[in-house]
């Protein structure tokens, strides 16, 4: 059972980094890192670490999903364990999909030895000349694949002698944390298509967007928390679409839900029992840093949260007006890293000692 927690988004700009921190009544400390930032934000994360759970390893590191603002604070963290720096930070395992598992020189339509492909693939988590996945495997630190799973319960049979199952969720060994999406196949269909080309260079994405807002007087806003979030294009990026959903539920009820930069598409291939699972949230971690591509009004409606986090450096790069606005009309309360530039928010503190700061709700 979870006895405390305390969890914190730490302020990497327009990057992702989340402490989870909790005791169980067994007297174990837990300290869970879902992504790092980019590369250049490993040395905060770790300033952040050592200052606060100095002592306590991280226990599980979470990876959503192979981009770089995500994956690249890690790579910083295992090049310290691998100097054997005196400010390294032990961590002892991690969550992280490995495309290179999923598919064969068979599923792809060019001639490429298995050598090469595994090349392409992998390099969707290298930064420079240093790879993500590679890296966690010479330090021995144990890596682990996780999808959305469940299982079928018996129950009996019905008249004329057919089984009669119901399907349960199946939870991670990590108490709290239960995995929602992706489930195998759908992770097995868009890492074929994952932004790579020949050469390992990436295909960019773009990174501005037009900034709007919905035309109040539009009577088509009595059905849509915003009709310019329900008519956008839903992000294409499989890179994106690719993102564990993660859920933490705590012994006094609220649930956090933690989404990488998943999209609409991601969410509606959840399984109904996890579907059911993230509704009515307490605190959402907005996903794709606020884009108008991630979000509509069934799934903001669904999740229902009090509170919402988004990171990003200003409007308009991912971020839209329409997004915080739908997320307002809850009512639910938005903190945005460019409203806060200069600190970490810590969303749930309610033992280690810690002053809180005031933050700027958007």
């Amino acid at each position: 059972m979870i006895t405390n927690y305390q969890i914190e988004m730490l302020n990497v700009k327009d990057a992702d980094a989340f402490v989870v921190y909790y005791e169980t009544n067994d007297g174990k400390k837990h300290l869970v890192l879902i992504d790092a930032g980019r590369y250049e934000n490993g040395e905060d994360v770790i300033r952040h670490l050592y200052r606060f759970y100095r002592g306590i390893p991280v226990e599980l590191a979470i990876v959503t999903h192979p981009d770089d603002d995500h994956y690249g604070g890690f790579i910083y963290m295992l090049e310290l364990l691998k100097e054997h720096k005196k400010e390294a930070f032990e961590i002892r395992r991690f969550w992280v999909n490995d495309p290179r598992e999923h598919f064969t020189t068979r599923d792809v339509e060019e001639d490429i030895s298995k050598e090469e492909l595994d090349k392409r693939l992998g390099g969707v988590y290298r930064t420079e000349d240093r790879m993500l996945l590679d890296m966690i495997d010479e330090l021995g630190i144990r890596r682990e694949e996780v999808f959305a799973k469940t299982r079928l319960v018996y129950d009996g049979q019905d008249e004329k002698g057919r089984m009669i199952c119901h399907k349960v969720a199946i939870f991670s060994d990590m108490e709290g944390f239960v995995v929602l999406g992706p489930d195998l196949p759908y992770f097995e269909s868009e890492s074929t298509a994952f932004r790579y080309d020949k050469e390992l260079h990436f295909v960019e994405e773009m990174t501005e967007d037009q900034d709007v807002e919905d035309d109040e007087k539009d009577e088509r806003l009595k059905e849509h928390l915003s009709y310019v979030l329900d008519e956008a294009d839903r992000d294409p990026s499989s890179h994106n679409k690719s993102s564990l959903i993660v859920l933490f539920q705590t012994t006094d009820g609220l649930k956090y839900l933690f989404t990488g930069d998943a999209s609409t598409d991601s969410f509606d291939a959840m399984d109904q029992i996890y579907k059911d699972m993230c509704k009515n949230v307490f605190w959402l971690k907005v996903p794709h840093h606020g884009s108008k591509a991630n979000l509509n009004t069934k799934w903001i409606k669904h999740f229902n949260p009090k509170k919402a986090y988004i990171s990003t450096l200003r409007r308009g790069k991912y971020l839209n007006q329409c997004t915080i606005n739908a997320l307002k009309k809850l009512p639910c309360d938005v903190v945005s890293t460019h409203m806060n530039p200069t600190s970490s928010y810590i969303v749930r503190h309610n033992f280690l000692e810690r002053e809180l700061k005031d933050v700027i709700y958007c």
